[in-house]
């Protein structure tokens, strides 16, 4: 269910459905169209670089093998080139020192060495995979995009 949710976190789809939307936009809003037609292009460029930013981490690593800490990073994971194990979908509070630990002895068991998460992890969580060495993949906003006035 997660992955077929959200094919739009794909690096190389992402950047067609925004020019798909910046087209209809430009539409509905031709005083603005040179903007937002702007957009695209920067986040195309934008995803470009981040992705080989994570390709050349990536490259490091043993193994290419992930567990993700959200359901919707299927398609993010095969653009990478990456092998998405499991998906463990848990509130922040639900990360007792003991359930992280439990996750970081199937991590080691399965010989994965990096979890992929698009928010900030819960201290119990964070301090049990940073022991372990399991490397947190922060996905974060592109800050570079230019925003609509």
């Amino acid at each position: 269910m997660g992955e077929e949710t959200a094919p739009w976190l794909s690096p190389t789809r992402l950047g067609k459905v925004a020019e798909i939307v910046a087209g209809y936009l430009s539409r509905l809003a031709p005083s603005k169209a040179a903007l937002i037609v702007a957009n695209p292009s920067a986040l195309k460029h934008d995803l470009l670089v981040l992705k080989a930013e994570a390709d050349k981490t990536l490259v490091q690593r043993d193994s290419i093998g992930i567990e993700a800490l959200s359901s919707q990073f299927g398609y993010f994971a095969a653009d990478l080139g990456l092998d998405l194990r499991a998906s463990i979908i848990a509130a922040p509070r639900e990360w007792s020192h003991e359930r992280a630990s439990r996750l970081v002895d199937w991590l080691h068991a399965e010989g994965i060495e990096t979890v992929l998460t698009a928010r900030d992890l819960p201290e119990p969580l964070t301090g049990v995979l940073n022991a372990a060495d399991i490397a947190i993949m922060h996905l974060a906003p592109c800050p570079r995009i230019t925003r609509l006035a």
